[in-house]
């Protein structure tokens, strides 16, 4: 809330390194904690919930968005290349493969009065997906 122009660029820096997703909930805790300065000053519930929404939506943009984009292009690419002939296959050995489990490993973290679960959003844009 103090340095908001910090939060996104500090959360695709972690989309950008997979291996450093473990960072997230305390990156999202160290953003949330002015939440009780916020209510012990008397702040009314809008300014409370707008809080709320620019840390849900910067997660939502900089995080689950490109997540769910890249997890369903690596699914249709694996799907293609296994069904249609004269495509070429994609060698994780000479390509490498980048790891986004560590984003769907990751506990539901915690918001003001609700939980934000990663694996589940990138699971319910799948399903509509395919």
């Amino acid at each position: 809330f103090f340095v908001r122009e910090l939060f996104p660029a500090m959360l695709s820096g972690i989309y950008g390194n997979a291996h450093e997703a473990g960072r997230l909930p305390l990156l999202i805790n160290s953003f949330r904690c002015c939440e009780t300065l916020l209510m012990r000053g008397g702040t009314n519930v809008a300014e409370m919930t707008a809080l709320q929404n620019y840390i849900e939506s910067s997660l939502e943009r900089e995080i689950i968005q490109p997540l769910c984009r890249d997890i369903e292009t690596d699914l249709r690419i694996h799907l293609h290349s296994a069904r249609i002939v004269g495509i070429a296959e994609v060698n994780p050995f000479k390509n490498g493969v980048r790891d986004l489990s560590f984003f769907t490993n990751l506990p539901a973290m915690r918001m003001l009065n609700y939980r934000i679960d990663i694996k589940s959003r990138v699971e319910d844009y799948l399903n509509q997906t395919f």
